[in-house]
Order: structure tokens, then sequence, then C-alpha cells
């Protein structure tokens, strides 16, 4: 027997008590149980950036999760986490007995790797256009099945490409079109000396004639010049 106002249970089992003041005296009892209440959780989990995952936890009555930053239920046992920084989150749980526990789950969040091809594009038919995924990351994904950083293209279509830092991954696609040229030019032709000759050209939205020396419109399809060698540059 111990004769201390209050003592230690570690062990269950049915304790009683009895008080003294003067000559009176009272007993009481006491029995203390053990706590089958065990709170789990998973364990420590890595996103990459702009991603969520569903945390876990079981085995209580009543959850609490702090803090409740990028978290969608911060009282579900299962809420979605989208920390934009790595973040530790406690999940405190409350079991059916009235006993509580806290446990610890830290989400990493990994940096996205960045990919930006730019805006459409239109070239003309011939040319070739050089797409860029960007330096920094360390595999690249074309849907030409290239793996290089650059790809060269001179067909039209929409151009994907995945790139991968190690652990996440970022998409971007760019449509490139190439518009036919086809030109028509008036044959070569002989006049005599001081006459003029009317030449032509199709197919084009814009032209420039040269040389334009003499010439009454040298930004017109159909101009008229003097007898000279011109050529188009349309």
């Amino acid at each position: 027997d111990e004769i201390v106002p209050s003592i230690l249970i570690i062990i269950p089992g049915l304790y009683w008590v009895e008080v003294f003041n003067g000559g009176c005296s009272r007993v009481d009892t006491v029995e203390v149980f053990q706590s089958t209440f065990a709170l789990t959780t998973g364990g420590d989990v890595t996103i990459c950036e702009g991603g969520s995952i569903p945390l876990f936890a079981d085995g209580a009555a009543t959850y609490t999760w702090n803090p409740s930053t990028g978290l969608d239920a911060p009282t579900s046992p299962t809420p979605i986490a989208s920390p934009a920084v790595t973040t530790t989150y406690s999940v405190t749980g409350t079991g059916g007995d009235g006993c509580v526990q806290e446990k610890h789950i830290t989400v990493t969040v990994m940096p996205a790797p960045v990919v930006e091809l730019g805006a459409d594009t239109t070239l003309c038919a011939g040319q070739h256009c050089l797409l860029d995924a960007g330096s920094g990351a360390v595999s690249y994904r074309w849907s030409t099945g290239e793996k290089s950083q650059v790809i060269s293209v001179s067909t039209t279509g929409t151009y994907h490409v995945r790139v991968s830092n190690g652990s996440c991954e970022h998409d971007d696609s760019v449509t490139v079109s190439f518009i036919p040229m086809n030109i028509t030019v008036s044959a070569d032709t002989f006049v005599c000396e001081g006459d003029s000759v009317r030449l032509s050209v199709a197919g084009i939205t814009s032209c420039q004639w040269s040389p334009s020396t003499g010439m009454d419109d040298p930004f017109s399809a159909t101009p008229v010049c003097p007898s000279m060698i011109a050529t188009s540059t349309c």
C-alpha cells in the first residue's frame, strides 16, 4: 500500500483508495482498462508539383489533420493532399474509448520540368521549323519518335513532346502549318528594243519584282516593264 495522494498506474486492474480526515474515512474504487485503440497511417509520399495524393489514417473514431492547407477534407481519414511545397502533416486520432494518438506523414513536392513550345506557327512549304523543348530535362520524347531537345519539322501537323526530370513529367504541343506555294510566272519573252511587255505571276498574295527600273508597278502581279531582264521575288 502507498500512503500518497496520487499514484502512477501502468498495469490495468481494479484499484481502491481510502482517505482519512480526522476520525472519518471514505473508500472509493476505480478500474483501469488498457485501451486497444491504435492509430495507423500510411508512410511518407512524394508527388510532382501541381499533383495530389490521398493520405490514409485508420483505427480512430474521429480524425483531425494539421495543417489543413492543401487538404480537401482535414477531418476525413483519407483527405486528398495537394500541397504547393513539401509539407509534414500531423493527424490526431481519437478512439472510441477517448484515447488520443498522433502520427505524422510528410508529402514531398518535386519540381516539375518546364517545357514551352510556343504559339502555333505557319510557314511556307519548303521551309523547316525548329522545335525546342528547352534545356534542363533529363529525357525528351516527341510524337515523331525523336528523343532530342530540338527537332526540325517540315510537314504540317501537331507535334507533342513529353519531358522528364527523372521524377516528374510535363507535356506540351504545337501545331506547325506549311502553306503550299504553287507559283506560276509568265514565260521568258522576247521584245524589240523600245517596246514593253506585260509580265504576270499567279498563286501569291504579294509580289515584288526586280529590277524595277522602268516598271510601272513593281508590286503588281501583272506589271508592264520595258525590254530588260526581270525576275520575281514573291
